[in-house]
């Protein structure tokens, strides 16, 4: 861990999750195959966090070279004390009443770690 791993995730958690942020929920969806039956069993484990609220995201190309679509939103999650990494694979965010679908997630990163992360969010 840098010097600045120790400055920047604590910014980022005072910001995020003690300031400005707010309550949403985290919703990871997996899914288990059963090779005997051929069935996929689907689940969902919610997890409460903290983020910026929602903010239209700006168009463009996003850091991925894909682009950002008109209605896209983004926030920001303080990495320090996640228990997961988001994934624009297999999750959601409730957030205010709306789902959305969490289609990339960008590190920003201090030093050695992650300090917070960018979720480009689609309805």
């Amino acid at each position: 861990m840098s010097k600045f791993d120790g400055i920047f995730r604590d910014l980022a958690t005072q910001l995020i999750d003690n300031t400005f942020g707010t309550s949403a929920t985290l919703r990871r969806q997996t899914s288990v195959y059963d090779p005997v039956t051929g069935d996929n069993t689907r689940s969902n484990t919610d997890i409460s966090v903290s983020i910026s609220p929602p903010a239209p995201a700006r168009e463009g190309r996003r850091p991925d070279n894909a682009l950002v679509q008109q209605g896209d939103a983004e926030c920001y999650m303080a990495a320090k004390g996640l228990s997961v990494v988001p994934s624009p694979v297999d999750d959601k965010l409730i957030w205010n009443g709306d789902t959305y679908q969490v289609v990339a997630v960008f590190n920003i990163v201090s030093g050695d770690q992650n300090a917070a992360y960018r979720l480009i969010l689609r309805r």
